[in-house]
């Protein structure tokens, strides 16, 4: 069983709405929680199906987006208050980090680094087409990669 690590919620007011979206984090996956009157959906993600998180801040309240390579739509939750939205970010990061490099460790032994480097280039032109990163995230992550050569 995983161990819960930590949930943040957005602002009911500010949304507009009775139910705030919910996002629970947990050891090895995260949960997101959407609620409405009539229906509910809950999506439940693992680590290595996350491409990264985002948070975009304000002076009292933050967005919290993550990227979602797995095949369904974006978690978004708006208007998190700023502390609980930067730990939850924290968290799927270091999260993130950790599934991956777990799966870069078990990578073929026969793999050379240029394969390394043509699998990662090509997983960020990837998402770029398919419009999950931006130009400038793009250039970023492009960059990146380039460098640890």
């Amino acid at each position: 069983m995983s161990n819960f690590l930590l949930e943040v919620q957005g602002n009911r007011l500010l949304n507009q709405t009775i139910f705030a979206h919910r996002l629970q984090i947990y050891d090895d996956r995260i949960v997101f929680r959407k609620r409405g009157f009539i229906r509910r959906e809950e999506v439940t993600i693992a680590y290595i199906q996350i491409a990264q998180a985002n948070l975009r801040s304000g002076l009292m309240f933050s967005t919290i987006e993550i990227i979602n390579s797995g095949g369904f739509e974006n978690v978004l939750i708006k208007h998190v208050p700023n502390k609980d939205a930067k730990r939850a970010k924290n968290i799927v990061d270091r999260k993130i980090r950790e599934v991956h490099a777990k799966s870069d460790h078990n990578l073929n032994k026969n793999s050379t680094i240029s394969d390394i480097l043509e699998k990662s280039l090509n997983r960020v032109d990837e998402l770029y087409k398919k419009g999950r990163l931006t130009k400038k995230e793009h250039i970023k992550k492009r960059n990146e990669i380039l460098s640890h050569n």
